[in-house]
C-alpha cells in the first residue's frame, strides 16, 4: 500500500470502524484500514491554511464517525469536517481564542457517552517544539503587563456538533499553582 498525501503526517487516529485520519500541518488523509492487507486512500484534503503560518496538531472522529473535527494551533482554530461523501467538505470553522495572536490550542477529547460532544485543551503549546516559540512563551510568563493578545490561557473548552456547526458549550479555566 502506497499514498499519497499533502504534508507529512504528525498525527493518526483510528475509529471503531477502521478509518485512519493521518493528519499533516495542513493537510488530513482519510484511509480505509478494515482489511489490514488492503488498504485503501478514501480521500485527501487541503486543511484552511492562515495568513502567516498553520499547523493542525490533533483531529478526531466526531457525530458518530460521520464527522471530523480538526485542531490548528496558531490560529486556535477549529474545522469541522463530513466525511459521509465520498469527497470530504468543510462545514464549518470556529475561532476559539479570536483575541490570541500565540498558539494556545493543544489537544481534542472526545466525550465517550456522546460523540457530538468534546474537549480542546488550550495552554502552552510546547508539543510545537520550536526554540523561538518556546523563549516567547517564557517572556512571556515572566513578564508582569504580558500585552492581553499574547497572555497564554489554562483551560478546557467543552463544544459540540449541533446540524453541522461547531457550538462552544462551556469553558473551564484552570489556574497554575
Amino acid at each position: 500500500f502506497k499514498t499519497e498525501i499533502g504534508a507529512t503526517p504528525i498525527e493518526a487516529v483510528i475509529n471503531g470502524h477502521n478509518k485512519i485520519i493521518l493528519l499533516g500541518k495542513n493537510s488530513l488523509t482519510l484511509v480505509d484500514a478494515s482489511n489490514p492487507h488492503q488498504l485503501q486512500n478514501n480521500a485527501q484534503f487541503m486543511l484552511p491554511k492562515n495568513k502567516e503560518r498553520t499547523a493542525f496538531v490533533d483531529a478526531a472522529f466526531v457525530d458518530n464517525n460521520k464527522k471530523i473535527v480538526a485542531l490548528e494551533t496558531y490560529s486556535n482554530s477549529l474545522v469541522l469536517l463530513d466525511i459521509e461523501s465520498p469527497n470530504i467538505s468543510l462545514l464549518d470553522q470556529k475561532h476559539l481564542l479570536p483575541t490570541k495572536t500565540i498558539p494556545l490550542s493543544i489537544d481534542i477529547e472526545v466525550n465517550p457517552e456522546n460523540s457530538q460532544e468534546f474537549w480542546v485543551l488550550q495552554g502552552s503549546n510546547y508539543r510545537l517544539a520550536n526554540k523561538k516559540l518556546i523563549a516567547l512563551y517564557k517572556k512571556i510568563l515572566q513578564k508582569k503587563e504580558a500585552v492581553e493578545s499574547e497572555k497564554p490561557v489554562n483551560q478546557l473548552q467543552k463544544l459540540r456538533v449541533n446540524q453541522n456547526k461547531l457550538e462552544l458549550s462551556s469553558t473551564l479555566k484552570m489556574d497554575n499553582k
